[in-house]
């Protein structure tokens, strides 16, 4: 039980999960896109149609991987964020105009929308508008597990604890260690524990003034790189970073 529970708490089953759900997604937004383009595309090819669905849903997944990619970096591209806004909104529109169609069962206009009740649009809105900002929030997650760094991943996987009476207990080294010789000149050994040593390297905890050596030593590392060689997670690197007054600009750190 212990090791199902290990292997379904992991980034790989988490990373598999999220690559399933983004590939459901992106097949309900296909289909919805594709009627959105034959209500505006009248008496044309289904091939136009579904060559437009695939073009604005890869676009979406596209360039969310880009803008995940360079925040990795520590780069940001306005022009990228608009470019998402432009086909995230054409998806939304698409699949919120499916999914109200196929809750009417009619074709949806100005005066169809202005008779149909809050619940109506409230629920074509969950079901279809929202599918691309799902597909964005599954991008970010796959980021996140990508970013999350090897400390993250030793925690999740650690296999440090011995099991013993059926719990988690510590295994201690002994060593044989002499006493007094007995009547007939016989040394007996006895077990004596002995106390683990502490790795110099865990015993310095990351801390702030850390990441700003690390940042003067090499003030092009990323944050991605910074958390890693620290142990620590990306939020912290940033709320250090804000904590140090260090800011990132085209040629890296600049700190105060």
């Amino acid at each position: 039980m212990n090791s199902l529970y290990h292997r379904i708490y992991s980034r790989d089953f988490a990373a598999g999960t999220l690559l399933v759900s983004l590939v459901a997604l992106l097949a309900a937004g296909l289909h919805n896109v594709a009627q959105g383009f034959a209500d505006v595309q009248i008496d044309t090819s289904p091939l136009l149609h579904w060559g437009g669905a695939v073009a604005i849903e890869l676009g979406v997944v596209a360039i969310g991987l880009t803008i995940a990619v360079r925040a990795r970096t520590g780069h940001r591209n306005l022009r990228l964020y608009a470019g998402i806004l432009l086909f995230v909104s054409a998806s939304i529109f698409a699949n919120y105009d499916a999914s109200l169609q196929s809750l009417t069962g009619r074709t949806i206009t100005w005066e169809a929308v202005q008779m149909l009740d809050a619940w109506t649009l409230a629920k074509g809105a969950l079901l279809g508008g929202a599918i691309p900002l799902m597909v964005l929030l599954v991008i970010e997650s796959l980021r996140e597990l990508a970013t999350a760094g090897p400390a993250t991943a030793q925690a999740m996987g650690t296999h440090d604890l011995d099991e013993v009476g059926g719990r988690n207990e510590t295994v201690v080294p002994r060593t044989l260690t002499p006493l007094p010789p007995t009547g007939n000149g016989v040394h007996a050994p006895v077990l004596v524990p002995i106390a683990p040593r502490a790795d110099s390297s865990e015993a310095r905890a990351p801390s702030p003034e850390a990441m700003r050596q690390l940042l003067v030593q090499e003030p092009t590392i990323t944050a991605t790189d910074v958390a890693r060689r620290l142990r620590i997670g990306r939020a912290t690197v940033y709320r250090w970073r804000d904590s140090i007054g260090a800011r990132r600009d085209s040629g890296g750190w600049v700190l105060p």
